[in-house]
């Protein structure tokens, strides 16, 4: 038969039981790292330019500011700098005459050595207009007379320097020509011996 034991305090039979662990703090999550800063765009060499060509020219700021070009700057290929059409008279080459710049069309993005722009052609736009209006009078009566033949070919040989003109990757243009002084269609030629065919100063065409 057990023996019952009395306990007097019922501290003493606490203290001799061992207290549950405290639970241990959770850590502390770590900090996320900052972001990494975006790298500065480089600067765009094109519009650096346009923007100093606006503050040394403040007259001109209107016309660039309109121009469609300045709204889609990817589209600029270079900037020219030039110093407009060239002062005093020119000779045109057909009538002889000195004119001044005024009279003559020039191309937008070539410039010569002096910065200036150069001419198209060294005819006067009067003379360009009489020219122009001959060739279309002149052309119009040959396709009327059935005296104009059919475009020849990317790649046909022009029948004056029996060179080829032309490839399908690398087209170009074929030309109708005609004698300006006899008004009278000639034939198909390449781009280089239509303009070989005439000469303003000696009167040859």
């Amino acid at each position: 038969m057990n023996k019952i034991t009395k306990v007097d305090n019922c501290n003493e039979l606490a203290s001799d039981i061992d207290p549950e662990p405290e639970p241990e703090p959770e850590p502390e999550p770590e900090p996320e790292p900052e972001p990494e800063p975006e790298p500065e765009p480089e600067p765009d060499e094109d519009k650096i330019a346009i923007l100093k060509l606006i503050d040394e020219n403040p007259h001109i700021k209107s016309i660039i500011l309109n121009n469609d070009m300045i709204k889609n700057p990817e589209k600029i290929k270079g900037i020219i700098f030039h110093k407009g059409k060239p002062p005093g008279l020119h000779e045109c080459s057909r009538c002889d005459e000195y004119k001044s710049s005024e009279n003559y069309n020039y191309y937008t993005n070539r410039v010569d050595k002096n910065k200036y722009l150069m001419r198209s052609n060294a005819v006067c736009k009067n003379c360009t207009k009489i020219s122009d209006l001959e060739r279309k009078q002149t052309l119009t009566k040959a396709a009327k007379n059935n005296e104009i033949p059919p475009k020849p070919k990317q790649g046909d040989i022009c029948p004056n320097c029996n060179k080829s003109w032309g490839t399908i990757e690398n087209t170009r243009n074929w030309h109708r020509d005609h004698d300006a002084i006899k008004s009278k269609f000639r034939g198909w030629l390449c781009g280089n011996c239509n303009m070989a065919m005439h000469d303003h100063f000696l009167n040859k065409s």
